[in-house]
């Protein structure tokens, strides 16, 4: 399972933070792409950008094991850790945002979508296990 196909296509439950294609392109103009060359449905630049394996790790980083609907994403009380399948974790809010390793906020968009293996929320940002600009 070397892919993100492969992982999602096997008999292995997930939860997946999937990002809208806003989320892609937001991020290809954050690390310097032009806005009329983004085209995330086709190709996204973060392996040329940031170096080889690079999504597929920050893919990784949006999976999580088990279903796990909102009620067991979020805890209306605490702040919750998740540990995601590459690159450590993420954070629930009690506001019902998550945090990633970049520091950034990010929100669900569409929640609790049911799939054969899985969960899936949509997301407005890309989750990120780095800063990924460099500091000069």
């Amino acid at each position: 399972a070397n892919t993100v196909v492969g992982l999602l296509t096997g008999y292995d439950e997930y939860t997946l933070f999937a990002p809208i294609n806003d989320a892609f392109r937001n991020l290809q103009v954050a690390l310097g792409v032009p806005v009329e060359e983004t085209a995330p449905e086709e190709t996204c630049a973060v392996d040329t950008l940031l170096g080889e394996g690079t999504l597929f790790t920050v893919l990784q980083y949006h999976l999580t094991e088990d279903r796990r609907f909102t009620n067991s994403v979020f805890n209306k009380n605490n702040s919750k850790e998740i540990e995601m399948l590459a690159a450590g974790s993420i954070w629930s809010t009690p506001s019902t945002t998550l945090i990633d390793g970049f520091p950034q906020t990010v929100t669900p968009v569409i929640a609790n979508v049911k799939a054969s293996n899985g969960v899936i929320h949509a997301i407005d940002t890309v989750l990120l296990p780095f800063n990924p600009f460099p500091i000069d």
